[in-house]
């Protein structure tokens, strides 16, 4: 998954303040934050929503997080096939099965 290194401008709760706005907020959503420094190295948090330079999580920060401090956003998926294919050029790889019919169509059976 493409993943970007960010600064961050503080954070506390489910919410960490980024120095910059991400240009690409919408393939966030899903995705993850993995803090780089600080007490809370190596954490990760799922993103619930980006708006500006706020990002959801969805869990509570243990911890304050300092401005400076370094963390990596890393882009959500959606598990579609079209969003394997045209975001990550990856459709040869994706392992859901886009053409299957629906659960009703596998159970059928022939009525004597």
């Amino acid at each position: 998954m493409p993943s970007r290194p960010v600064l961050a401008a503080g954070g506390s709760g489910v919410e960490l303040q980024l120095q910059v706005a991400p240009t690409d907020a919408a393939n966030l959503v899903g995705g993850r934050v993995r803090m780089l420094d600080g007490a809370m190295a190596g954490l990760d948090f799922g993103i619930v929503d980006v708006s500006g330079t706020l990002v959801q999580l969805d869990l509570l920060l243990p911890a304050a997080v300092a401005p400076g401090t370094r963390a990596r956003l890393i882009e959500g998926c959606d598990k579609r096939f079209a969003t394997c294919r045209d975001r990550f050029a990856n459709a040869e790889a994706f392992d859901g099965e886009p053409h299957v019919p629906g659960a009703d169509a596998l159970v059928r059976y022939v009525d004597p």
